[in-house]
């Protein structure tokens, strides 16, 4: 019963914030807000995947997700929709208040990356200090990129939930601890999931922001109460941390600023292809194909790790396999589309 009511709330929650937003005009996306949108639909679509997130983490959760994770998940939030809305057009600002916002948390949560399996690398974070800083950086890497893949509509959505259905799977098959609110975390983004791949909502900074800071943290909790590899948690979390530290190469090798945003990820090469090809799956459009491609890859790449979470050589060795075939597409598919410019 618990679960319809959840289900209830979420849905009249998602169709009442929408309409707000549409009859008030406010936090609506704007295609022309910048050329990085140019994928998006030209209607306007309210961006409040991150706020119904967020309500059905503070109203239905039953204290399994730690008051500390709300609290900076609300900052986080907050941030995200400062820089929807304009109000924070600055992206140092942005980067330097979710440096700010992270040193904090990690700090006060102590919810900090401990080991890597790297004698070297572990010895170092042996230091309070490294540790805090070694954390507060994967955190920063891995928010980052989530916000750039949410350059494709409905693939954020669609990858957490992979990763939550598949965390889920392995702790019922392997009995280890998980929180007991993972299910209304499944339901909560499906639900999300299938309003944002109809393209009735989008996440937006504040949406990537709060998804992806609450995820890693309690990835990182997952992983300290239980006996798995930390390259399981890694290899869940690939593609999005991939993303934006191989954008940053990119354009530093290309002499260009690391904070200027371009359309040349993998994720928008993959949607000129399906653009190029008329290729539209499950009747999307070629935006919303271009991300179920992605999702399949990498629920392949989950399935096989579900046979291997304790295994770290398995687990690393699949995770330089994503690496791989990631570069080798990036670079034949940059060649077509992109060599004569």
């Amino acid at each position: 019963m618990y679960d319809i009511l959840f289900i209830l709330f979420i849905i009249f929650a998602t169709l009442a914030i929408n309409y707000i937003c549409r009859s008030k005009s406010i936090f609506l996306d704007d295609k022309n807000s910048s050329h990085h949108k140019n994928f998006v639909p030209s209607k306007k679509v309210p961006f409040t995947g991150g706020i119904i997130f967020f309500l059905g983490i503070i109203f239905f959760s039953h204290n399994s997700f730690s008051l500390n994770i709300k609290i900076f998940a609300t900052l986080f939030l907050i941030l995200g929709l400062f820089s929807d809305t304009q109000l924070l057009k600055s992206w140092f600002w942005r980067i330097f208040l979710q440096f700010v916002i992270l040193v904090f948390y990690v700090s006060i949560s102590n919810n900090t990356v401990l080991e890597t399996r790297f004698i070297i690398l572990d010895s170092f974070l042996k230091n309070y200090y490294l540790a805090i800083f070694f954390s507060v950086f994967c955190f920063f890497v891995f928010i980052n990129g989530t916000n750039f893949i949410d350059g494709l509509n409905s693939l954020v959505l669609g990858y957490f939930l992979l990763v939550i259905i598949f965390l889920k799977i392995v702790s019922n098959y392997y009995s280890l601890l998980i929180s007991t609110d993972i299910k209304l975390l499944i339901f909560l983004l499906f639900i999300l999931f299938i309003f944002n791949i109809r393209q009735k909502l989008f996440l937006g900074d504040g949406g990537s922001y709060i998804i992806s800071f609450f995820f890693g943290s309690v990835l990182i909790n997952f992983y300290s109460h239980n006996l798995i590899s930390p390259y399981y948690i890694v290899l869940l979390l690939w593609y999005p941390a991939y993303e934006n530290l191989f954008s940053i190469c990119r354009k530093i090798f290309n002499n260009k600023k690391p904070s200027e945003a371009d359309n040349y990820h993998l994720h928008h090469l993959i949607y000129l292809v399906t653009k190029k090809y008329k290729i539209e799956l499950f009747n999307l459009n070629y935006n919303s194909t271009a991300s179920i491609i992605i999702l399949s890859f990498n629920l392949i790449i989950f399935t096989i790790a579900f046979f291997f979470p304790q295994n770290t050589k398995v687990n690393l060795l699949l995770v330089f396999f994503n690496i791989f075939i990631y570069n080798i597409f990036y670079l034949y598919l940059y060649k077509i589309f992109f060599s004569k410019i």
